[in-house]
């Protein structure tokens, strides 16, 4: 897969399953062979195993980004179940 862009950062402040998930939280973009979006949740730059990664087409995750554009780093780590201190 090759990188596609971050879309989510929450730094020191996301838990998964009440677990805190360590430095530099992200939900990263990737693009894979079939030209689909797939967004992991990474914690130090490596995947978090508790979280499935999510994939989407292109226009799909477009989409998902414009609906979200407001918050877009928080409802990005949100989209995997984890929670954030920005909104508990």
């Amino acid at each position: 897969m090759r990188f596609m862009e971050f879309v989510g950062n929450a730094s020191t402040t996301a838990s998964l399953n009440g677990k805190r998930l360590g430095h530099d939280v992200a939900a990263v973009a990737y693009v894979n062979a079939s030209d689909d979006v797939v967004i992991q949740l990474e914690s130090n730059g490596k995947k978090v195993k508790q979280a499935e990664a999510i994939t989407m087409s292109p226009e799909d995750f477009d989409i998902w980004k414009s609906d979200h554009q407001d918050n877009l780093f928080v409802h990005a780590i949100e989209l995997f179940g984890a929670t954030t201190s920005f909104r508990k």
